[in-house]
């Protein structure tokens, strides 16, 4: 087995390897090449002399220390056809401003599909009714000037005489009988009833105080003054601690009004003494 192996292995030496990868072909570049015959005499135009002046003083403006640079070699004076494998020319360097400019073409993408905003009419405009009665004003107030300028001018309206004299009117009322017995009326009682109710202050806390009536009796002087005040219901004062409450303020508000005034004088013995119920909803609302 050994000499088998080693057999083998000394046939390869000898021999080499196989090739287990094939080569691929290296393609080779064609290139286009252009047949011309060239002459070996110079044909120049007549004005080559020209040409030559202004090339010896284009040399002559150079800048000392560069050197032209070689001139081409003279092409062969054979004919013949070879292959020549020129190298493609390099790519000029872009400079910095066209590599910004390219980045930022590529990084904005063309946008597809854009949706451009119809612009909808705008709708008519409503008619201003204000505007409209304005109008009508004053076609109004122009037609009334046109009619009161062919109008003639009414006669100035006279007053109407009154059928009676007013002063023959006061003096009547002054003769009415004067009945000193007639009760109060009821303004001279609201009278009396309003200077009262100015200091009266209901009682905070007292029980259906809204539903109590008090009736006092107060005496006055000829000038108003008052003399004295009492409640005419003394029984419920004594039994009833809420209508006592109620009573007592109805008394300190007489007493803080101290003079009852806009009496008339020929009722004295009217006002002098009397009775005056006093009634919150009435008085307060």
């Amino acid at each position: 087995m050994s000499a088998l192996f080693h057999g083998v292995a000394l046939a390869l030496l000898y021999l080499g390897l196989p090739h287990l990868k094939y080569d691929e072909l290296s393609g080779e570049r064609v290139v286009v090449v252009e047949l011309f015959t060239v002459n070996e005499r110079r044909n120049l135009p007549e004005h080559s002399s020209e040409l030559e002046a202004k090339k010896e003083l284009r040399e002559e403006d150079r800048a000392p220390g560069i050197d032209p640079p070689p001139a081409p070699p003279p092409p062969s004076s054979r004919n013949s056809i070879r292959t020549v494998s020129t190298p493609p020319p390099p790519k000029p360097a872009p400079l910095p401003l066209e590599e910004e400019l390219q980045k930022q073409v590529e990084g904005v993408g063309l946008v597809d599909d854009v949706e451009v905003p119809i612009k909808k009419p705008n709708p008519p405009s409503k008619p201003d009714p204000f505007a409209s009665v304005l109008k009508s004003v004053e076609e109004l107030e122009v037609s009334r000037v046109a009619r009161s300028e062919h109008e003639p001018e009414p006669e100035e309206s006279k007053p109407a005489l009154p059928t009676k004299d007013p002063f023959e009117e006061i003096l009547a009322r002054a003769d009415s009988k004067f009945t000193p017995d007639a009760p109060l009326s009821m303004t001279e009682l609201d009278n009396i009833r309003y200077q009262i109710q100015k200091n009266w202050h209901l009682p905070a806390g007292g029980r259906n105080v809204q539903n109590m009536q008090v009736t006092l009796r107060i005496q006055l002087g000829p000038d108003g003054t008052v003399l004295d005040v009492s409640v005419v219901d003394q029984v419920q004062m004594k039994t009833d601690p809420f209508y006592r409450a109620m009573a007592e303020s109805t008394v300190r508000a007489v007493l803080k009004t101290d003079q009852i005034k806009n009496l008339s004088p020929e009722k004295y013995h009217l006002w002098r003494d009397m009775k005056i119920n006093f009634d919150p909803r009435e008085m307060f609302g």
